[in-house]
This record gives C-alpha cells, structure tokens and sequence, in this order.
C-alpha cells in the first residue's frame, strides 16, 4: 500500500517543476489571448482607416499620423506577443518590423511632387502609368480603353497640376489648414460643419 502511495506522491523538486509548468502555460494562454485582442484591434484599426479613404470623410495629416503609429505600435505588440507564445521562434520578425516601421516613416516624411501637365487630358490620351497626372482610377480606365480596346465612358481628367493651381490661386491650404488645426474628428456634428463650410468655399471659388 505504500508502494502505491509512492507513485501518486511527489517530491519538493517534482511540485515546484510542475508548479513552474503551470505558471509557464499560464502565461502563454494569456499571451495568446492578448495576440489575438492586439490583432483584432489592428484590423479594426485598418478597416477604419480604409473607410476615410473611400472619399466619403473628412481627415487631415493628424489622423493619418496617428493611426499609423496606432497600428505600428499594434503589430510590434502582436510580434512580442507571438514570441511569447512561441519561447522566442519568431525574433526575426523584429527586424522585419524595423524596415517595415522605417520605410513607412520615409513615406510619410517624403513630400508628394505634382508634375506639370495639362490642366485636362482626354481619356484617350491617359495610361496606367499616369496615377499621378491623373488619379489612378481615370488612368487605369485610359489604359483599359487605349491597351484593352474596350469601349468606356468618354472624358478626360482634370489633372493633379490643375487642382495644384486652383488651390495656389485661392491660397486653400492655409484657409482649410486653419479650419482643420482645431477641429475633432470624433465630433460628427462639427465635421459636417466644417465639411460644408470647405465644400462651399470651393465651390464659390
């Protein structure tokens, strides 16, 4: 009977090791847990930025900055959580993540230079290599119609260096900087407010 007591008792070295394996499960499990709430906040985070670029809101530079170090910060949490759950086998996304976080920054910083051009261009005279002149999706149906030879709608571009000079001539950016530095993007009501107020003094220009 003693014998077979033996075999259920453990010793002081056997209960902290299985103590230690609990409490190393234990952390992993929340770890895990923590991964998949950073990654659900990431995606979130994306999808909403994704819906601003769709054309129908209104956001300044503040926005953009803000939810790109938003997510940087998420995934660099996502890699440290990944590791912990995995004893350490994913270190190498460290690095991935420094270029990445890098070559963002340097996008970000770089300033976007508008080309001179006409003021408008027919479809017809438009390319997929014209995203710049253009906008990329005028551009992709230039090439659609002059590559493809599929019939599309006709028109023509008012290109970038247009809205560049309309914008210089009525000295917008300030007048729309000064609305925008102050303004919430959390408050719909002042948004629409502001948005109208831009929206008209376009179009009265």
């Amino acid at each position: 009977m003693k014998n077979f007591l033996r075999i259920f008792k453990k010793s002081p070295k056997e209960t902290r090791k299985d103590k230690s394996f609990k409490e190393s499960l234990k952390d992993r499990y929340l770890a895990f847990q923590n991964l998949l709430r950073e990654n659900n906040h990431v995606l979130s985070v994306m999808a909403d930025m994704e819906e601003k670029l769709s054309g129908e809101y209104l956001f300044d530079r503040q926005y953009i900055d803000t939810t790109v170090r938003a997510i940087s910060d998420g995934v660099l949490k996502i890699t440290e959580h990944l590791n912990a759950v995995s004893k350490d086998k994913y270190r190498q996304l460290y690095k991935s993540y420094a270029e990445i976080n890098e070559e963002i920054k340097n996008i970000l910083a770089r300033k976007l230079e508008i080309p001179v051009s006409d003021l408008t261009i027919p479809i017809e005279n438009l390319n997929k290599e014209m995203p710049q002149i253009a906008g990329g999706k005028i551009a992709h149906l230039g090439e659609i119609k002059n590559r493809l030879n599929l019939l599309t709608p006709e028109g023509f571009s008012i290109t970038a260096y247009a809205f560049k000079r309309f914008m210089d001539h009525n000295k917008f950016a300030e007048k729309i900087n000064e609305k925008l530095s102050s303004l919430s993007i959390e408050n719909m009501e002042e948004l629409d407010r502001v948005s109208r107020e831009i929206q008209d003094m376009v179009i009265g220009a």
